[in-house]
């Protein structure tokens, strides 16, 4: 068994613990206790194990409702996590009316240009695109990108991910030119932030560099792809899964412009 996994199950039967002797001690609607179920919940969620934090999700929601109040910060953001637990079970029909009622409480609550806000439109955003619902992510990812442009900067990491969401969202919606001009103004903002060999950096060239193939544009696909392979054998290793990948995808590019037609 793995360290890794060691610790995990260690820190999970902690949690476990510690839960059960708070609702011995203070009850089980004590805030306290609800902390812990909704750190334990998370854990859940963190390990993949989708059932069970579904599950201590719905107590704990129902307690902070009860404790709390419909419109308490802390029962909204148990709200979010119920919601991203069930898109990963791809339950996506029941996450989307909560991330909507949960991001309009939300801004009343805290305000709409609050970080907690726009993180949980970012969550609205995918939970639409999982339901193949493009047309209504696009204004929900566009407002993301706005407030989080005026709010951080257009430089700042959350702003960027903003920008690769809206570019993957127009690429489904057809709408390509864009797709590839907020795809390049992605891979140049992350090349300035994070610096021209760090792992972001390459999954914002594997990006580019797929779209550029996906419609044809071998000239402009190969050459990415080669420096981006070139540059993750030497700070990753030859060896390393995400290396390995772009290989393939570099080797599986240049199948595609030996069969292209001429």
């Amino acid at each position: 068994m793995s360290s890794l996994l060691e610790a995990s199950e260690e820190l999970n039967k902690k949690l476990e613990d510690c839960l059960t002797d708070l609702k011995m001690s203070l009850g089980v609607d004590h805030p306290d206790t609800l902390l812990v179920m909704n750190n334990l919940a998370l854990h859940y969620f963190n390990q993949g194990d989708y059932n069970l934090s579904e599950a201590m999700n719905l107590e704990c929601l129902e307690k902070r409702r009860q404790v709390l109040g419909a419109d308490h910060p802390e029962t909204l953001k148990t709200m979010n996590n119920l919601a991203n637990t069930y898109c990963k079970q791809g339950k996506h029909t029941l996450a989307e009316p909560i991330l909507v009622n949960c991001v309009a409480r939300m801004k009343v609550v805290l305000g709409a240009d609050d970080p907690i806000v726009l993180s949980l439109m970012n969550n609205l955003g995918h939970a639409y695109m999982l339901g193949e619902k493009y047309t209504e992510a696009k204004p929900v990812f566009m407002e993301c990108l706005m407030k989080r442009k005026e709010l951080l900067g257009a430089d700042h990491p959350d702003s960027i991910s903003a920008l690769q969401d809206l570019a993957e969202n127009s690429t489904f919606l057809g709408n390509i030119l864009l797709a590839e001009l907020l795809l390049k103004d992605c891979l140049e903002r992350t090349r300035r932030v994070h610096g021209p060999d760090h792992e972001i950096t390459f999954d914002a060239m594997n990006n580019l560099s797929s779209h550029y193939s996906a419609h044809y544009k071998y000239d402009l696909a190969e050459p990415l792809l080669v420096e981006c392979v070139c540059r993750m054998k030497r700070v990753l290793g030859t060896k390393h899964p995400a290396t390995l990948q772009t290989k393939n995808n570099l080797k599986i590019l240049r199948q595609n412009i030996v069969l292209a037609p001429m």
